[in-house]
């Protein structure tokens, strides 16, 4: 389990929260969901140069969390996000291949799974580090506090525990990747379609910006 803070620019935090709240809408609305009521995530491949704002975050993102390379087995990384209701619940699952899952019954983890928290508010995220489920780690959310924890671990979001009184505006809003030794399958993992829905497009501000950081 790592933990790092500071990980996106401040001044981008705001943007990003706000193109993930569209994302979050386009995938509800536009796409919907597949076998097992499973929503579409999104691919970058590791030789794929982002083609907008919230790919080249998430770029950025990867390779503060590999400082020393990627591992030989590393393909690319998996990414969505999730728009909850502040004292709103994420059941207690693995983070998997969906697809394989859904169509073959197989359990495909990925090399580490992450969070990256954009607001203070909503419920611990809860990660089991044995198989008994005994020990574990709580991580509150913390605007711009990003976690790193091994991909096959069990993980949920408890909404009661919020430590924040919820308001009618209040989200809990996380941005997620997902490193992968293979690209999970379509149609539930696929490269975002820009024919569908405009993203924000990368700046050089935004690229000046993030490359002036440094994680804590």
């Amino acid at each position: 389990m790592k933990v790092h803070e500071n990980t996106i620019h401040k001044d981008l935090i705001d943007p990003l929260k706000k193109e993930c709240v569209g994302i979050n809408n386009f995938v509800t609305k536009s796409i919907g969901t597949h076998k097992d009521s499973k929503y579409t995530t999104f691919w970058l491949g590791k030789d794929d140069k982002p083609r907008s704002f919230v790919e080249y975050i998430g770029y950025t993102i990867s390779l503060q969390d590999f400082p020393n390379g990627f591992p030989d087995n590393y393909v690319g990384f998996e990414w969505w996000m999730q728009v909850r209701d502040t004292k709103e619940s994420i059941t207690f699952h693995y983070d998997k291949d969906e697809g394989l899952s859904s169509l073959e019954n197989k359990y495909i983890y990925p090399i580490q799974s992450t969070i990256t928290y954009l607001t203070n508010v909503g419920g611990p995220t809860v990660i089991f580090s044995d198989e008994e489920y005994n020990n574990g780690y709580l991580s509150y959310p913390k605007v711009n506090k990003h976690i790193v924890f091994d991909g096959k671990l069990f993980h949920g979001v408890i909404g009661p525990l919020s430590k924040i009184k919820p308001t009618k505006d209040s989200q809990r809003i996380t941005f997620l990747i997902n490193y992968w030794h293979q690209k999970p399958i379509q149609p539930n993992c696929i490269h975002f379609p820009y024919d569908r829905y405009s993203l924000i497009p990368l700046t050089d501000e935004h690229i000046s910006l993030q490359e002036s950081i440094s994680k804590e």
